[in-house]
């Protein structure tokens, strides 16, 4: 299942995104800008070979790549070495019902266009149980072909009029006329496999339940993440509501 969430600087969508892959079984996180609050337990890498190294491992539960240089590589020896280790474990994942998200920050980068294993992952695995979840500043950030197959928009705060014209084709009328008066961690939930007769967009302006206040991003070196004491404040919300 593939999410977008799309808002300017500061108004909420990496918290949203790191909050809705929280909800899965497991998590791979790619983050170039090093932004994404730190967990206790979790491997923190800085190379995709490092990553990859970590994805061989059946048991891995939570890893984040924040690379020090050379992004698009490091994306791609990440994605190859998720989609070796998804080939490997879907049979077990479908018996169990395991669910893995695939969070990629600021996917705006060449990798993210170009890698054939990261479009083998949005479009090969199996959809109730990989959720790949991205964040950008504009809709065109990713390109067509990828927002052909979204299943949820997340719109926070947006107000240049081509983003507001490549929304209203997205998303229809109503939610890019709304995206402009979004206040700070308000956000629209857009189901474009709504089915006919069923309005397809949701606002939502409960950001207590999803970003708690205690929350900060961090931006220190890996190894110094590694056993952080930080809390997630994570509830029973369900990947799919919002």
């Amino acid at each position: 299942m593939l999410h977008l969430l799309c808002g300017r600087r500061h108004v909420g969508k990496t918290t949203l995104a790191d909050y809705l892959a929280a909800k899965t079984t497991r998590r791979l996180r790619f983050s170039p800008r090093n932004s994404l609050q730190a967990y206790p337990g979790d491997d923190y890498v800085t190379s995709g070979l490092s990553a990859s190294a970590i994805l061989q491992r059946p048991s891995w539960r939570s890893l984040t790549v924040v690379p020090d240089i050379h992004v698009d590589d490091a994306f791609e020896h990440t994605m190859r070495a998720f989609k070796a280790w998804y080939q490997t474990m879907e049979p077990a994942l479908l018996e169990t019902g395991e669910s893995v998200s695939v969070f990629v920050d600021e996917a705006r980068f060449g990798g993210v266009k170009d890698s054939e294993s990261f479009d083998w992952v949005l479009r090969c695995t199996d959809r109730s149980t990989v959720h790949v979840i991205l964040t950008m500043h504009r809709p065109k950030d990713v390109l067509p072909d990828i927002r052909a197959i979204v299943d949820y928009w997340y719109v926070l705060y947006i107000v240049h009029p081509r983003d507001l014209e490549t929304l209203t084709d997205e998303c229809g009328d109503a939610v890019a006329t709304l995206a402009p008066k979004l206040k700070e961690r308000e956000f629209i939930k857009y189901d474009v496999n709504a089915p006919p007769g069923v309005r397809a967009w949701t606002k939502r302006d409960d950001a207590a339940t999803w970003a708690p206040t205690n929350h900060t991003a961090r931006r220190v070196l890996p190894s110094n993440l590694l056993g952080d004491d930080v809390s997630s404040d994570v509830d029973d919300f369900e990947l799919t509501d919002p």
